[in-house]
């Protein structure tokens, strides 16, 4: 495995969720209503993270393929995040306990579905 990959695929998550949380801040500051300014956070954070990872972690040409795969990881992310979540939720434990549980698995089926199929 390569370490600097690993380390530059971990940072730019780092650095997308900040953007995420950034954006969803000073939009709400705005009074933005809370969902536009969600999806507009998300997205954000999405696109970037998408960009960053295609330039940075992996060298590769965006396009459209690519871009359509990555979102399809995105969904593939978010149904196991959901997965654990509801798990910790009906053992009546924290939800966010199950979230934060989640993101080892969420970075770690990340990296190697973009590795091996998103950016190739």
């Amino acid at each position: 495995m390569n370490v600097v990959r690993l380390a530059t695929y971990l940072s730019v998550g780092v650095i997308s969720a900040a953007v995420d949380v950034c954006v969803l801040s000073s939009l709400l500051a705005l009074h933005v209503r809370l969902w536009f300014a969600t999806l507009i956070a998300f997205l954000s954070g999405l696109t970037l993270n998408y960009g960053l990872h295609s330039r940075f972690t992996f060298s590769v040409q965006r396009s459209w393929a690519a871009f359509t795969r990555y979102l399809c990881l995105v969904v593939f992310n978010y149904g196991l995040t959901l997965c654990f979540v509801l798990s910790f939720e009906y053992f009546h434990l924290s939800p966010v306990l199950g979230k934060l549980v989640s993101l080892p698995f969420i970075a770690a089926t990340g990296y190697a579905i973009s590795k091996y199929w998103v950016y190739r």
